[in-house]
């Protein structure tokens, strides 16, 4: 019941995907999956599925929190998935997806603080302290399996990192983004070539050109124009 309801909220309300602009009734909609995990954990603190659950259903709120420019509920939204998904991953019975989700959980939380888009606080020092969060865990998933998407989760850590630098420290961008060219080039053909990978590839070297002009390194920057 409570993934229904997180469904129902996305289709309602959830930018990300398509919605009818119901964004009211959407938080109706995950704060009544949100009460059913309290509930659920509240009665066992220990249960795996139910903190899960709880966790994906906060991590919903706090998207569509801040694709609708409440972003300091947004923000409440994403530390509570956090902290739901710190419990969860304490247990033994918490996998990789679990320090995956909880990787993208900071990773909101960097967005909500940093600068991906006009709805976003502009709080640099915090964004990257989340979005460095965020790639410890996922370096903790790899531990645990470093299958594709984690793998591909890694280089997006890097670039998230490495855009905020520009702004706090340029040559750390070159540094970071350079690292997150250096993880494709061990993927795998099939993996290079795909869309996302791509797309990575090149807002990574984006990033490095503009940090290479903001150190009058310009020679530099143009090979990557």
């Amino acid at each position: 019941l409570m993934v229904a309801y997180v469904r129902l909220g996305g289709l309602q309300g959830d930018s990300n995907q398509q919605n009818i602009g119901d964004t009211k009734g959407a938080l109706v909609s995950i704060g009544k999956a949100i009460k059913l995990g309290e509930a659920l954990v509240r009665n066992n603190p220990q249960d795996v599925v139910g903190l899960r659950k709880l966790a994906m259903a906060q991590f919903a709120r706090g998207v569509i929190l801040y694709n609708s420019a409440t972003t300091q509920e947004a923000v409440a939204a994403t530390r509570e998935a956090i902290s739901t998904y710190e419990l969860l991953n304490r247990l033994p019975a918490a996998n990789v997806e679990d320090s995956s989700n909880a990787a993208s959980s900071w990773s909101l939380l960097g967005d909500e603080e940093g600068t991906d888009s006009a709805n976003s606080l502009f709080d640099l020092p915090a964004a990257l302290q989340a979005y460095d969060k965020a790639r410890d865990l996922t370096n903790q998933a790899m531990q645990m399996n470093a299958n594709a998407s984690v793998r591909s989760s890694l280089v997006a850590n890097q670039l998230e990192l490495a855009d905020i630098e520009n702004f706090t420290n340029p040559a750390q961008a070159i540094v970071d983004a350079r690292e997150g060219l250096r993880q494709i080039s061990g993927f795998s053909d099939e993996e290079r070539i795909s869309l996302d990978t791509v797309r990575l590839h090149e807002m990574l070297e984006i990033v490095q050109a503009r940090a290479l002009s903001q150190l009058d390194r310009f020679t530099e920057a143009n090979t990557l124009a």
